[in-house]
């Protein structure tokens, strides 16, 4: 049975989704220069770069290791320097995905280590570090070279606009 939303009813579970998350995830965080804490999330979502005037098509989506997210956006890996501006996720499950428009607003390149380390490659920020063991391998135990991208949510996208 496929259950159908308005727009305000899916706006709303898209907000309750990610406030169940942040609250499931109550940790302690250390320097944070963000206004919103920051959830470690550990998790595989699709992304696909918005590169023109129109959104990208379903084909255009890739996965990429989600790393964090609070109520204001999410940061992922991926793997060349971005050359965009805005990014669609796709998130919640495979059966009822969210669609959301993100601002790309920093990239830092990092090593990423078998380990599942992700630490900056350049060296200033270290209070950043997170480790978590993940499928992500680099090859012959060295860490593979990744840019984290910090995003920041702008709007929910419908399936339509996605020609889905």
């Amino acid at each position: 049975m496929t259950v159908h939303l308005t727009p305000s009813q899916a706006d709303a579970e898209f907000y309750r989704l990610v406030h169940d998350l942040l609250e499931a995830r109550k940790c302690p965080v250390t320097f944070e220069r963000r206004s919103e804490e920051r959830i470690p999330l550990w998790t595989r979502y699709r992304v696909a770069p918005v590169l023109g005037p129109t959104f990208p098509r379903p084909e255009g989506f890739a996965e990429a290791t989600c790393l964090d997210i609070n109520r204001c956006g999410f940061a992922f890996l991926w793997p060349t320097l971005p050359d965009f501006k805005e990014v669609i996720a796709e998130l919640g499950t495979r059966s009822e995905p969210i669609y959301v428009l993100a601002e790309v607003i920093y990239s830092q390149p990092v090593y990423f280590w078998e380990c599942g380390l992700v630490e900056p490659s350049g060296g200033s920020d270290q209070g950043n570090q997170i480790s978590r063991p993940t499928e992500n391998q680099g090859s012959h135990g060295g860490p593979q070279k990744l840019f984290k991208v910090g995003c920041r949510f702008i709007r929910r996208v419908e399936r339509g606009e996605l020609g889905l």
